[in-house]
This record gives structure tokens, C-alpha cells and sequence, in this order.
């Protein structure tokens, strides 16, 4: 394991090995889901990978944003080892007790194996968050990705012999992510050196989610953003809602060095001396955020012929939703890291207010064009978000890096 009392790499560095990492993550986990796709009945697949979407989602609900601010309190040396343990293992208790219950109620349901098994897929996921959030703030991003690595990889092993052997069933994809998730975590608290792992004596009764509100309804605004296509669907009908959907998540991959960049960047600025230290601390790794950007503006110059040649002549319409939801991605690809700035900087609550009050909008005009607009309708109300939110926080980050009076003005 990496030595994580030495001094960590650059930003550049480490965002790009994050980048590197999560892209083959990612990979690996979607081998996975196909694995088993190829070897369940279509409705029994939906509920396995239902349950454990579910499950995981649940998890981020009870995290609420403490992952994002514990990254910052560390990074900035807020919290004593005593307080935060106390925060770490009371949150941690929660989430064990939660999936308990819903163990029990799975079982008292007869719901079968595989939906206890996703229930402990996603506490196990609450718990990568928070001991990812510890090492992050300890500016070790590049080690949590290594993690995730490990993590994943194993699923995808676990799943691969299972399939291999021909005993694939309802619990093997659950399973092995819980194997992979198990994994992971021993390896995050391997790489936590002893001096700032949490004790567990001495925890004292603590509020976990002290001061994380802003950060949960951030998260929980980005969250709702996914339900577009619910929207769309009742609003606009089952024509609109398939077109959609067919290109809607293509837009993932376009902000993976984003994400990366985000993910590597939030201890290094929150642990900057001002604002505009912290801009400067982030410009050699900037070249993220421009490729990210090039390569959504490439997406959307060639969404036509790239649809045509994915998803054949059917699905023509979809070219434009495509080139219009790249065409926001390119807003995407800067607005994350804009965010993270700015929570870094103690302005968790304006990033708060304009992310809700974007995603309301946002889905309140899907309502309103859709049966005029279709799917057309929907991917202008994206491309509007987005423009949104870039301008609010662009004017929210010159506030904030505006110099004093009487100092220099240059970043």
C-alpha cells in the first residue's frame, strides 16, 4: 500500500491517474451488469439491477452530503481526530442499523437472497463513501481511485468465474459487488495510516450531519435531475421518453476528466490560504476541463452519424437530443469543478441554492414542453440548466476570487 505519510503528488498528477483508474472502474463494472444481463431473463435482471440502484441510493440519501464536507474539513485540519471519529462511527452505526431493518423487511417480505444482498451492497457503499471522504481530504485521491480499483475488480472477477462456471443466478451480480465492495473498504482503511484512522474509544454522542445540509441538498438536487426521463415520460409519452433515454446517459463518459479533476481538486483548494490561491492551485491540471470540453464539443458536431451507426435508422431523432445534451455537457464539464470550488471556500449554500432551484426549473419545463416538444423539449431544458447554473456559479466564483481593495488583481 502507498505510504500516505509522505508527501502527496501534485494535483495534476493525481488527477490524472484518478482519471485513469475511474475510466477502467467503470469499464469493468459495466462488463459486469452485461455479464449478467446475458444470463438473466430481462425482468429478472431489472429487479436485481433495481434493487441494487435502489440500495445505493438510499445509501448517498443517509450520507447527506458529509462526504463532501468531511473532504473539506480535513483538507482544511477543522475537526479534531476525537470529533470526527465520533461523526464517522455514529453516521456509520446509522447506516448499519438502516440496512438491518431493510434486511429484515426484505426477508420478512420473502423478497429472496438477492435483494438482501443489494441492501448490503448499498451499506457497504455508505461506508466507501465516508472512508473515501477521510482519505481525499488527505489529499490521497489518487489512492481512493486505487481502491475503487480493487474494489471493482474483484466484482468483476467474482462475477466472471460465476458466469464462467454456468451458476449464474439472481444473487451473483449482488454477490460480487459485495465481495468487490468489501474489498475496497479493507483497502481504503489499509491506506489510512494509523495516526489518522478513527478510534473507536472515545466516541461520544454527536450529531453526523452537523453542518452538512448544504452539501446534502446539493447532492440531493443533482440527484433529482435524473428523474427527467420520469418527467418526460408522463408528460410527453412513451415515444418521447424511449428517444430520450436512448442518448440521455451518453453524456456520462464526456465528464469523466471532469469528475476526475473535481474529485482530486476539493482538498487542494480547500486547503488553499483564499480563494484566489486555491484558483491557482488548480490551473496545472486545468488541461482536464479543456479536453473534457473538446470532446464534448467533438460529440456534438458527429451526435447524427453517431447515433445512425450505434443504434441504426430507427432512432434518427435522436441525433439532435444527443447534440444538444453535448452541447450542455460542455457547461457541465466546468460547472462541477466550479461547485466544488466554491463548497471548498465555505459557500456550500449558494452552490445549494442555485443547484435546487436549476433542478426544479429544470424539471418544471419538461413538464411544460413536452407535449408540444417531445424529447426535443427536454434537451433544451438540459442545455438551460446548465447555461443556469454556469452563469450563477461563474458570478458566484468572481465574488468570491474578487481581490481586495488596494491588492493585486492577477490570479
Amino acid at each position: 500500500m502507498a505510504n500516505l505519510e509522505s508527501a502527496p503528488r501534485s494535483l495534476r498528477t493525481q488527477a490524472f491517474w484518478v482519471a485513469v483508474a475511474t475510466g477502467l472502474a467503470q469499464a469493468l463494472l459495466a462488463i459486469a451488469y452485461i455479464l449478467a444481463a446475458r444470463s438473466l431473463p430481462p425482468a429478472d435482471y431489472g429487479v436485481v439491477a433495481t434493487n441494487i440502484a435502489t440500495a445505493i441510493a438510499f445509501a448517498g440519501l443517509i450520507d447527506f452530503g458529509t462526504s463532501g464536507l468531511w473532504v473539506r474539513e480535513v483538507a482544511s485540519g477543522a475537526p479534531s481526530i476525537a470529533d470526527l471519529a465520533s461523526r464517522v462511527w455514529l453516521k456509520t452505526l446509522v447506516l448499519v442499523a438502516v440496512g438491518l431493518v431493510a434486511c429484515g423487511v426484505a426477508v420478512f417480505a420473502h423478497a429472496g437472497a438477492s435483494a438482501v444482498l443489494a441492501i448490503l451492497v448499498g451499506v457497504a457503499s455508505g461506508v466507501t463513501l465516508t472512508l473515501g471522504s477521510l482519505l481525499r481530504g488527505y489529499h490521497r485521491a489518487q489512492a481512493a481511485a486505487g481502491a475503487l480499483m480493487i474494489e471493482r475488480t474483484v466484482g468483476f472477477v467474482v462475477v466472471a468465474i460465476i458466469a464462467w462456471l454456468g451458476k449464474l443466478t439472481l444473487a451473483t451480480l449482488p454477490f460480487a459487488l459485495l465481495i468487490g465492495a468489501s474489498a475496497g473498504i479493507l483497502s481504503l482503511w489499509r491506506l489510512l495510516p494509523p495516526t489518522t484512522r478513527p478510534p473507536l474509544r472515545g466516541i461520544r454522542m454527536t450529531n453526523p450531519w452537523r453542518g452538512s445540509g448544504s452539501f446534502g441538498v446539493a447532492s440531493i438536487s443533482s440527484s433529482l435531475q435524473s428523474f427527467d426521463l420520469t418527467v418526460l415520460r408522463a408528460a410527453g409519452g412513451e415515444l418521447a421518453a424511449g428517444v430520450y433515454a436512448s442518448v440521455s446517459r451518453w453524456t456520462q463518459p464526456m465528464a469523466l476528466l471532469s469528475n476526475a479533476f473535481t474529485t482530486t481538486a476539493a482538498p487542494f483548494l480547500a486547503s488553499a490560504a483564499s480563494g484566489r490561491e486555491a484558483v491557482r492551485r488548480s490551473r496545472d491540471a486545468v488541461w482536464m476541463l479543456v479536453v473534457g470540453s473538446i470532446g464534448a464539443v467533438v460529440v456534438a458536431v458527429a451526435a447524427p452519424q453517431l447515433v445512425t451507426l450505434l443504434l441504426g435508422d430507427a432512432y434518427a431523432d435522436a441525433g439532435t437530443i444527443l447534440r444538444l445534451l453535448a452541447v450542455g455537457t460542455v457547461f457541465v464539464v466546468w460547472n462541477q469543478p466550479l461547485s466544488v470550488l466554491l463548497q471548498s471556500r465555505n459557500r456550500d449554500r449558494i452552490v445549494a441554492v442555485i443547484r435546487l432551484g436549476g433542478t426544479v426549473a429544470f424539471l418544471v419545463a419538461i413538464t411544460l414542453v413536452a407535449q408540444t416538444h417531445g424529447a426535443l423539449g427536454a434537451a433544451w431544458a438540459y442545455v438551460g440548466l446548465q447555461v443556469f447554473n454556469f452563469a450563477a456559479l461563474g458570478i458566484a466564483t468572481a465574488v468570491l476570487i474578487k481581490p481586495e481593495p488596494g491588492k493585486a488583481s492577477a490570479v
